[in-house]
């Protein structure tokens, strides 16, 4: 069995794509996968099952939520071991770097090509990242208060992407087994 984390985008957000969890997480748990655990409503959920090729939990969840709800929501799925993969990369996630309530990281679907990255860079209104298939980012306004949104980079980039709080990406991370949290916002 193999642990993975999805990560839906766009549910539960001004009333569009309404999902309850408890309802979510007895679809997937009828659906085969094991282990179900959903983290806040932005939809977030840790599960197990037999290892799927890449793209397979994404894929899988997504036709789940569809059949279910009738709506299409992108999934980015990573399996445990890659989720420890991207809390260990985050160049900002050491003290000093960046306030802790300002640190985000936007999953991509796949790697960004190098000019729509140009693009980005240009335009960028923040201090950001990018490593591999993963935007970390500092918003030293705050999210809220930034043009450098998750519409924004997926507008840019010309790809699906979902956006969670560091907070969040750690409590993820921890529920699939991949990161333990040393007491601090940051990890070690």
């Amino acid at each position: 069995m193999t642990k993975y984390a999805a990560f839906l985008r766009g549910i539960n957000v001004s009333g569009q794509k309404s999902i309850k969890m408890a309802e979510l997480r007895k679809s997937c748990m009828a659906e085969g996968l094991l282990e179900v655990e959903t983290y806040i409503q932005s939809g977030n959920i840790v599960f197990s099952c037999e290892p799927l090729a890449d793209g397979g939990p994404a894929k899988r969840i997504s036709a789940l939520i569809l059949d279910a709800y009738g709506f299409e929501v992108a999934v980015i799925a990573k399996s445990a071991k890659e989720l420890a993969g991207i809390v260990a990369a985050n160049p900002l996630a050491r003290p000093g770097a960046c306030e802790p309530k300002g640190l985000y990281a936007t999953l991509l679907e796949r790697p960004p090509i190098p000019a729509d990255m140009k693009v980005l860079a240009a335009r960028a209104s923040e201090r950001y990242e990018l490593v591999g298939d993963v935007i970390y980012t500092c918003y030293a306004r705050g999210y809220g208060k930034s043009e450098f949104s998750n519409n924004f980079i997926e507008r840019v980039l010309k790809l699906s992407a979902t956006t969670r709080n560091w907070n969040t990406m750690l409590k993820v991370s921890e529920m699939a087994g991949s990161f333990r949290s040393p007491g601090t916002r940051f990890a070690s």
